[in-house]
């Protein structure tokens, strides 16, 4: 969430069962954001003591919206105590570490951009910063879909490649298709196409 969003959430707006909390007034438009249980049960602990008629999450006597307005001088307090820069760590280092880690996570974009409220994935994409230890995780899962067939996937490319070149061409056009010309469809070469290359494990 936003620093705004946090600072006017309305007491109202919270809702606990759901782990939701609902944004009238966000960057992209009214919405729901979802929470951790870790922060619900948080939250419950402000909640439950709170004075009748509390309208804010986080009331002020001194601000004319009556809700905190500022939070900045406590924020660098805590990043000081956890042994870390304030001048390189600020509020908004936060959502860019959350929405980075989601990504990282393997959580498709489109949960991501509900969870972090940006108005397109184009924008959230702009946060996903991949490592080539992510890249590399993400090509062996897909890797792990397949299996080379019996006789090893040398042998079988051999054995194809064989059995083409024994095959007579019926005629000018099919020969052009075979080899993997110009055709009508998207994979034109049958070694390509072949299904005893692969199979879907």
């Amino acid at each position: 969430m936003r620093r705004m969003e946090i600072l006017s959430i309305r007491l109202e707006h919270i809702d606990l069962g759901r782990r939701v909390i609902f944004i009238p007034q966000a960057k992209a438009g009214a919405r729901e954001q979802p929470i951790t249980a870790y922060l619900a049960e948080f939250l419950k602990g402000y909640i439950d003591p709170a004075e009748p008629g509390q309208v804010w999450l986080l009331p002020s006597k001194v601000s004319r919206t009556g809700h905190t307005m500022n939070i900045e001088i406590p924020f660098r307090r805590v990043v000081a105590r956890a042994g870390l820069d304030p001048k390189e760590v600020v509020r908004h280092t936060l959502r860019h570490t959350a929405i980075t880690h989601l990504v990282q996570a393997g959580i498709d974009l489109p949960t991501v951009q509900r969870i972090s409220g940006h108005k397109t994935l184009k924008m959230v994409m702009h946060y996903s910063h991949q490592s080539g230890e992510h890249i590399r995780a993400a090509m062996d899962k897909l890797g792990s879909r397949y299996r080379p067939a019996k006789g090893g996937l040398r042998d079988t490319i051999t054995q194809e490649l064989h059995r083409h070149e024994m095959t007579p061409p019926k005629n000018d056009t099919q020969s052009i298709d075979d080899i993997g010309g110009p055709c009508r469809s998207r994979t034109c070469d049958q070694r390509i196409k072949s299904p005893l290359l692969y199979r879907l494990s």
